[in-house]
């Protein structure tokens, strides 16, 4: 990206969303102006319950319509089950590496219909900065 450096730090985000956090989309790293996040890595793992409604759990932007970094299929969220974002058979990774855009937030979120199965959703995601 042009007139763009990349901060080398990896950082990382963890932390538990209930399900009406996770249906509604939890921030697990809030936009900072004139910085861009990239998804490098991480987990998500379902408590209470497998995920049983939603499609997929994603990491994604912030915004009226969500940048997908990370799409983890319901058939791997089963319960206490890690799923790595590196799983092939379960796991999108459609903007994974890429830089987000500038200043959006980045989120936890289920898509489809809303989740009501499992209680909660761990995760871990590392990630680094890219800032102006």
């Amino acid at each position: 990206m042009a007139n763009y450096t990349r901060n080398s730090r990896v950082r990382v985000a963890t932390g538990n969303a209930t399900i009406a956090t996770a249906n509604a989309g939890k921030v697990i790293v809030p936009g900072a102006p004139g910085r861009a996040y990239v998804v490098m890595g991480g987990w998500v793992r379902a408590l209470g319950g497998k995920v049983n409604e939603a499609t997929t759990v994603d990491i994604c932007t912030k915004t009226t319509t969500p940048i997908v970094n990370v799409a983890v299929a319901k058939a791997a969220m089963t319960e206490n089950a890690v799923v790595s974002f590196g799983t092939a058979t379960t796991v999108t990774r459609t903007t994974y590496g890429d830089d987000n855009v500038a200043g959006h937030a980045l989120q936890l979120l289920t898509v489809g219909t809303d989740e009501a199965t499992a209680t909660s959703i761990d995760y871990c995601v590392r990630y680094m900065t890219v800032g102006a």
